[in-house]
């Protein structure tokens, strides 16, 4: 069984599949986790109530009044890379937008990573590609910060991402490459599957990494700082991109 804490992991688990879920409730929920309990019930999952010590050492202390034990079957598992690229080339003949996938170069902190998940969602990304080595993975702190992003936005791990680029190549996309260096991302032709790269915290792109990429692209910036913190720069080249592609212009999908 895999253990979530975050409320709002919880919820989008409980909504996306509540099948075999079993929800452990302490006698101090907050008020947003009676709302959870509520939910569970309508979704017919098991509630099991327990004290609050017992529930502060099932979750180490990080719980908002409850923890959702979900089996490991239910979990979203990183797929298949290139089922992704030719389930990303057959919808868009459908899609409002092209296709748009995200990969990472070596992200090391799972909170940047869950603010990425969450971007991802919101601009509808068709996928994130996460590198086996060197690179953070996904964990309960991912799910926390993506806010349940991570039950919804299809993860990739890749063994190397530079084949993994020269593939999505063949295919038809162009990869830009972020740097605070790059021609502005506005004076990019979006209009065409696309593979955005996001670089580490630290040292951005690696050197092969972006000497494969087709443009170096940048945000347009002032102030004072010296540049965004990744998962920031990386919302605002999703938004940059979807929203040159009409983003926005149409009334948001529900699920």
């Amino acid at each position: 069984m895999v253990k979530l804490t975050s409320i709002h992991a919880i919820e989008q688990q409980i909504l996306r599949d509540p099948q075999d879920c079993v929800l452990y409730c302490g006698d101090k929920p907050v008020a947003k986790f009676k709302a959870i309990i509520e939910l569970a019930r309508q979704q017919k999952v098991e509630i099991q109530n327990t004290s609050q010590q017992d529930l502060d050492r099932m979750a180490n202390g990080a719980h908002k009044g409850g923890i959702l034990m979900v089996p490991e079957h239910l979990v979203p598992k990183t797929g298949n890379y290139e089922e992704l690229l030719a389930n990303c080339l057959s919808e868009a003949r459908t899609s409002q937008w092209p296709p748009l996938l995200l990969a990472l170069d070596g992200l090391s902190d799972p909170h940047n990573l869950g603010a990425i998940l969450r971007s991802s969602d919101i601009f509808e990304a068709d996928g994130v590609l996460l590198p086996s080595h060197r690179s953070v993975r996904l964990n309960d702190t991912v799910s926390r910060t993506s806010a349940g992003a991570d039950q919804w936005v299809s993860v990739v791990e890749v063994t190397n991402l530079n084949r993994s680029i020269k593939l999505a190549k063949e295919q038809g996309f162009w990869v830009l490459g972020a740097d605070m260096n790059g021609v502005p991302i506005g004076s990019i032709d979006t209009n065409l599957p696309l593979m955005l790269i996001m670089g580490s915290e630290g040292d951005g792109l690696s050197s092969l990494v972006h000497s494969n990429c087709d443009h170096i692209v940048s945000i347009p910036q002032g102030g004072h700082l010296e540049s965004l913190n990744v998962s920031v720069a990386c919302a605002v080249l999703l938004y940059a991109i979807r929203s040159k592609q009409g983003f926005g212009s149409t009334p948001k999908k529900k699920n």
